[in-house]
C-alpha cells in the first residue's frame, strides 16, 4: 500500500527498518508531504523503539543521515516518554546506546552521530537521576584500549555539565541541588581520569585537546573544585604547555586558565596561585608580540581579560586589592593589551580600565599608580591619533575608528579624577608647541577636554586657554573642536552667572 493510500484510508501501518529507511531516501523531505507525515507519525509511535535500535545496529550499512535521524528520534522520545519508561526498558536502552556509541566511534566521519548518541545517554541519565551515579561504570566500559571509544566518552563528558544546566533550567528546576551535588562528587574522578588519559599516546593530540575541553566544561560551570584541578596532573600538563608554548594545544591550555578564573568569578574566591600564573604570562605575551605570533597573543589576551574581570569582581570595594601588589600587576598586563592588541581587544580592556579607575578613586590611591597612569595616557595618546586623510574631512562618527575613540573617551573620563597636574601639563605642552603635528594637537585636545571637567573653579579659564591654542591652528578639523569648546564655555558661563542668584 502506498503512503498516499495509507493517509487516505487511515489504516495502521507496521513500521519496519525497511520502510523507514526507504522514507528517508532521498534525504530532502518536503514539509507536509506524505513522507514527512509518515516519519512524523513514526517518531510519535510507541512502536518505534525496536526499529530505531535495529537501524543503529546496522551502523556499517546505513547512510549517515539515516543514522542521525534514528539518533535524533531516540533523543526526542527520551524527552517525551522518559516518565513512562519502565526501569527494565531504561536499562535495556542504556545498554543499546552504549553499544551504538562504541560502534559509531569507529566510523571515519562519525562525530555527528557520536554527539547525538552521547546526548541520548546524558539525557537518559538526567531524567532518571542516574547519569552521575553511573559515570565510573560508564568510564570502565568506554575507557579501554580503543582510542576511538575513549574519544567518544570524552565527548559525553564534555557535554554533561552544559546539558545538566539546560535540563535544570528548562525541565526540572527543583532538581538543581541534587544534580549539582552529584556532579561535584564525581568531579575528582573526572579530573583524575583526565590526568591519566592526557599522558596516553594512543589518543593522539586530538584526544589530549578533548581532555582539556572536558576540564574546561566542568570548571567553568562551577562543578569542579579549583584546588583539585591545581593539584592534578592535568594542571601540570597545562603549565608545561604554556612554558614550552606548544602551539597545537596552546589555545586549550589557556582556556583552562580562563575557566579557572571564571570559576573563581562565580565563587568570588580567587586563589593567589591562579592569579600569579595568569600574571606570569606577561613575558610570554611580549615574546609572542616580538615574534608576531597572533594566535598566541590572542590566547594570552583572553587570560588577561578574564584575570582582570575576576580580580576586579572579587576585590571590588575591598582595600586589600589596593594595598597589595595585585592592583599594579593587573595594571601592567592591561597596559600590554592596550599597547599591542587590536581595537576589539583594547575595547574589552577599556571596560576593566573604567572599573579599575573607580577602585583607585574610591580608595584615593591614584598617587601610588601615577607612573602607570602616565604610561597608560601615553599609550592612549598614540593610539587615538588621526591619519593624514582626516585633516580636511574629519573623522566620520560611524567609522570603526570613531567607535574606538568613543570607548577611549569613556575611559579618559573615568580616569580624570586621578590625573595630576603634571600629567595634564604634558598634554598642554604638546598642544601649545607650534612644532607639534596637527594630529598630536588634536589628540591632546581630545584628552584634555575630559581632564578639564573636575576643575570646576578653573574650568572657564582652561577652556579659554584651549581655544587660544586651537585658534592658532589652520587645519579645518580644529574648527569643529573650537565649536564644541565654545559651547562648553558658554554653558559654564551661564552656570557661573546663575550661582549668585541661587545663593541669594
Amino acid at each position: 500500500m502506498s503512503w498516499a493510500n495509507f493517509y487516505r484510508e487511515r489504516v495502521i501501518i507496521h513500521y519496519t527498518k525497511e520502510n523507514v529507511t526507504q522514507a528517508l531516501v532521498p534525504p530532502i523531505i518536503v514539509l507536509n508531504s506524505n513522507r514527512y507525515r509518515f516519519l512524523r507519525a513514526f517518531q510519535w509511535s510507541p512502536h518505534a523503539w525496536p526499529v530505531l535500535n535495529e537501524i543503529l545496529a546496522d551502523v556499517q550499512c546505513q547512510p549517515m543521515h539515516v543514522l542521525l535521524f534514528a539518533a535524533c528520534t531516540i533523543l526526542l522520545k527520551i524527552k517525551r516518554e522518559a516518565y513512562i519508561l519502565t526501569p527494565e526498558r531504561v536499562l535495556h536502552l542504556k545498554s543499546c546506546l552504549i553499544q551504538h556509541l562504541q560502534e559509531a566511534a569507529l566510523l571515519p566521519f562519525g562525530r555527528p552521530l557520536v554527539i547525538q548518541l552521547a546526548l541520548c545517554l546524558v539525557h537518559l541519565g538526567l531524567y532518571y537521576a542516574s547519569c552521575c551515579h553511573e559515570l565510573p561504570e560508564l568510564s570502565e566500559a568506554m575507557v579501554q584500549n580503543c582510542p576511538e571509544h575513549i574519544r567518544a566518552f570524552l565527548v559525553l563528558l564534555e557535554l554533561l555539565p552544559w546539558e545538566a544546566r539546560e535540563f535544570i533550567f528548562r525541565v526540572r528546576p527543583d532538581r538543581e541541588p541534587s544534580i549539582y551535588r552529584h556532579l561535584w562528587e564525581h568531579a575528582p574522578h573526572v579530573v583524575t581520569l583526565m590526568g591519566h588519559l592526557i599522558g596516553n599516546d594512543n589518543i593522539g593530540i586530538e584526544g589530549e585537546k578533548q581532555c582539556l575541553r572536558v576540564i574546561i566544561a566542568w570548571t567553568q560551570h562551577g562543578v569542579m573544585d579549583a584546588d583539585d584541578l591545581i593539584n592534578s596532573r592535568v594542571f601540570l600538563r597545562v603549565s608545561l604547555i604554556l612554558h614550552h608554548e606548544e602551539v597545537h594545544i596552546h589555545a586549550e591550555a589557556c582556556s583552562v586558565l580562563v575557566a579557572l578564573l571564571k570559576s573563581a568569578w562565580i565563587s568570588r574566591q580567587l586563589q593567589l596561585q591562579i592569579f600569579e600564573i595568569g600574571n606570569s604570562l606577561e613575558d610570554k605575551f611580549l615574546r609572542a608580540v616580538a615574534r608576531n605570533k597572533k594566535a598566541l597573543m590572542a590566547n594570552y589576551v583572553a587570560v588577561f581579560l578574564q584575570l582582570a574581570s575576576t580580580t576586579l569582581t572579587v576585590a571590588q570595594g575591598t582595600p586589600t586589592f589596593e594595598l597589595g601588589a595585585h592592583g599594579k600587576a593587573l595594571f601592567r598586563v592591561l597596559l600590554q593589551v592596550t599597547r599591542y592588541c587590536e581595537w576589539s581587544a583594547v575595547e574589552l580592556a577599556m571596560k576593566h580600565w573604567q572599573k579599575l579607575m573607580c577602585e583607585l578613586n574610591h580608595f584615593r590611591k591614584g598617587s601610588a599608580f601615577e607612573p602607570l597612569l602616565r604610561d597608560l595616557m601615553r599609550i592612549l595618546f598614540e593610539r587615538i591619533q588621526l591619519r593624514d586623510c582626516h585633516q580636511h574631512s574629519g573623522l566620520h562618527h560611524s567609522t570603526r575608528f570613531a567607535g574606538f575613540r568613543r570607548r577611549v573617551a569613556e575611559t579618559v573620563r573615568a580616569m580624570a579624577p586621578l590625573v595630576t597636574p603634571i600629567i595634564m601639563e604634558t598634554f598642554w605642552s604638546i598642544a601649545q608647541n607650534p612644532a607639534s603635528p596637527w594630529m598630536q594637537v588634536e589628540a591632546a585636545a581630545f584628552i584634555l577636554l575630559p581632564f578639564i571637567n573636575p576643575y570646576n573653579m578653573l574650568k572657564a579659564s582652561l577652556y579659554e586657554r584651549l581655544l587660544k591654542i586651537l585658534s592658532q591652528r589652520p587645519e579645518n578639523i580644529f574648527r569643529g573642536i573650537e565649536r564644541r569648546v565654545q559651547k562648553k564655555l558658554r554653558k559654564r558661563t551661564q552656570v557661573t552667572s546663575n550661582e549668585p542668584n541661587c545663593s541669594s
